[in-house]
C-alpha cells in the first residue's frame, strides 16, 4: 500500500484534474484500438481503476471534516495509475497544478521504487 499523508483539499482536487484528464484520454484511446487487442484490454484496466480513483478523491474531497488535510491509501495499481497521470506533460495546467504534478509525481515514485 502506498500512503499519501496530509494531503491539502485543493492538491486532491488538482489529483483529480489529472485524474479527469487521464479518462479523457484514455477513453480516446480505447475507441481507436481493435475490441479484444492488448492494447484495448490494458486501456480498459488503466479506465476502471482511474475512474474509481476519481470518485475516491471525490468523496475525500466532500468528506464533511473540519481538517483541510487528508490521508489517502492507494493500491499498489492505484498508485502506478497516479505517477503515470503525474508524468504526463499537459499545456492547460496552471502554475500551481503543474507544482502539484510533480510533488505528487516525486513523493510516488519515492514509494513505488521503495516496495517490500
Amino acid at each position: 500500500m502506498i500512503k499519501l499523508q496530509k494531503i491539502e483539499v485543493t492538491e486532491i482536487e488538482s489529483l483529480q484534474k489529472l485524474l479527469c484528464n487521464f479518462i479523457a484520454l484514455t477513453s480516446y484511446r480505447i475507441g481507436i484500438y481493435v475490441r479484444g487487442s492488448e492494447e484495448y484490454l490494458n486501456d480498459l484496466l488503466l479506465l476502471e481503476i482511474s475512474q474509481k480513483m476519481f470518485y475516491t478523491f471525490r468523496s475525500k474531497v466532500e468528506k464533511g471534516c473540519n481538517k483541510n488535510t487528508r490521508n489517502i491509501t492507494l493500491s499498489v495499481s492505484e498508485a502506478v495509475i497516479l505517477f503515470k497521470c503525474c508524468t504526463d506533460s499537459m499545456n492547460n495546467f496552471t502554475p500551481y497544478e503543474t507544482y502539484i504534478q510533480e510533488k505528487y509525481k516525486n513523493e510516488l515514485h519515492k514509494q513505488l521504487v521503495n516496495i517490500n
